[in-house]
């Protein structure tokens, strides 16, 4: 093996001979504290920003081949204000004159700083660490291809899209051994680089989990981990599962993550806590999302054990309404489930309710609820709302003027019956009968005529709340009236407009 340091070596051969000066921030622009200050800095240089200068000469200095005077040029205006801009072209630099670990280190330095194409950045570290494998042997050599494997990861974490090129480019790593780059950047892989969650229901986890929700359980990267949750919980160590599984969740979250924690807060009997759990992985998107929603039902109605909560009655409500909309067709164990029967007590309707909805088709109960097209949103179908009862009535009102004042405003509204069938695997077909039309003030028969509407069930929309955080809506896409979310509404306003 060549006697050669492990990166940086000529990095710090340049620091160390270069002048100081009044002006110098960071003796060593490669720390942890350089970086940092680059990572301030959200947006590309400028001619306002006094790196500007020095980054315009060492460019040229590069384009026009004098790599070596442009690195001193860099260095010394990272030594004096860090940008991402600067480490990536110094790694440009390093790179013009050979590729290999300098310029792998210096297109990290970019990347680690929030350069604006990070995933890019990511990649050519690999790509030019990856040329100076055949310089190693044995441990340091399995050492360099694990390196460059964390780049290539945290180039698809973020953002950055696969192709051909990539296998030509990353030749050496290849033909040492490496594995194939495609699968770095497979549709598995994780959209954003793990970060710690404060708290393992945070929306912004329950999201992330949803975003990784096609990456199946045995191909996720904490999979051995769960394993030793579900041992010590089989072998009666519930204490040590529950912080291996919150801790997961505050790490990498998984829809079966979740669910696991329910059932294991629901055998604890901390109903409140295991209502959490299952809400999160039906959000999440687990694979039997009307089982998690039901049990998410049951857990709060146990918990709920005071009429005067009425918010806890309506949200038990709504969670079984969503379970039973969203697949879970065991519909006479529901009406004899002793864990619903705090919610009848508080709800009289409840039995009503799964009755009426065992009598759609399982397959078209997503259609119950409530739908409308928020006011943010422009175009076609603006400020209209669509509520299906599972008693096969429905009630259109459209044309509102004013979100906020949407009662006062209505201009027109419908009520009626509706009827659907499946046409194929995603488009139904939505039938509304008009029995009774309401303008203003006043109410007139409707004409009795129907009208069909083609209905597919649209993407789920991830909307930005005003505190920052993020929720999960589903959609439906209704041809002729608009595209319409759901679930978004309070349920007294709910019940408010089925009593007009």
């Amino acid at each position: 093996m060549k006697n050669r340091p492990f990166i940086l070596s000529f990095i710090l051969l340049v620091i160390g001979s270069l002048p100081l000066s009044g002006e110098q921030r960071f003796e060593n622009p490669f720390t942890p504290e350089a970086i940092a200050a680059a990572a301030e800095y959200s947006s590309p240089l400028t001619s306002s920003q006094p790196q500007w200068d020095d980054f315009l000469k060492a460019e040229s200095l590069v384009e026009f081949g004098d790599p070596e005077e442009a690195v001193e040029y860099l260095i010394a205006a990272l030594q004096k204000a860090p940008h991402p801009d600067l480490y990536y072209l110094l790694g440009v630099a390093f790179e013009s004159m050979k590729p290999g670990e300098e310029a792998s280190f210096c297109y990290a330095s970019a990347a680690q700083s929030w350069y604006v194409q990070t995933g890019w950045s990511w990649f050519k570290a690999a790509e030019t660490l990856s040329r100076d494998l055949d310089l190693y042997e044995g441990a340091d050599r399995q050492r360099m291809k694990e390196l460059i494997e964390s780049y290539l990861l945290l180039s698809a974490d973020n953002g950055q899209e696969y192709n051909k090129n990539m296998e030509d480019l990353m030749q050496d790593y290849l033909d040492a051994g490496g594995v194939r780059i495609s699968t770095f950047f497979s549709d598995f892989q994780f959209i954003r680089y793990p970060v710690r969650f404060d708290f393992p229901f945070a929306q912004e986890a329950v999201l992330a989990a949803f975003e990784d929700r096609a990456l199946p359980l045995n191909e996720h990267p904490c999979a051995a981990d769960y394993q030793k949750a579900l041992e010590a919980r089989q072998t009666g160590n519930t204490p040590e599962a529950e912080k291996i599984l919150t801790e997961l969740l505050m790490r990498l979250p998984h829809y079966e993550f979740y669910f696991e924690l329910g059932e294991l807060y629901y055998d604890k009997k901390d109903f409140g806590s295991a209502a959490y759990a299952y809400s999160s992985a039906a959000e999440s998107g687990h694979t039997s999302r009307g089982y998690a929603w039901y049990n998410a039902a049951c857990s709060l109605s146990r918990e709920n054990g005071h009429p005067e909560n009425t918010a806890w009655t309506e949200m038990t409500r709504t969670y079984l309404l969503k379970a039973l909309a969203q697949g879970y067709n065991h519909i006479d164990y529901a009406l004899k489930d002793g864990d619903l029967k705090n919610q009848r007590r508080h709800d009289p309707d409840t039995d009503s309710l799964i009755r009426e909805m065992g009598q759609i088709d399982p397959e078209l109960r997503f259609l119950i609820g409530y739908h409308y097209v928020g006011p943010h949103i422009a175009g076609a179908g603006y400020g209209k709302r669509l509520y299906l009862y599972a008693d096969g009535t429905y009630e259109l009102y459209r044309n509102s003027e004013d979100y906020e004042k949407f009662v006062e405003l209505i201009q027109i509204g419908e009520r009626g019956l509706w009827e659907a069938q499946k046409n194929s695997e995603i488009s139904y077909t939505l039938t509304l009968f008009h029995q009774r039309v309401i303008t203003d003030s006043r109410e007139l028969l409707g004409s009795g005529e129907s009208t069909n509407y083609e209905v597919i069930q649209g993407d789920p929309w991830v909307r930005q709340t005003p505190d920052g955080g993020s929720e999960i809506i589903p959609t439906i896409n209704i041809f002729g009236l608009g595209r319409f979310f759901r679930w978004g509404v309070d349920p007294d306003e709910f019940e408010y407009y089925k009593g007009m």
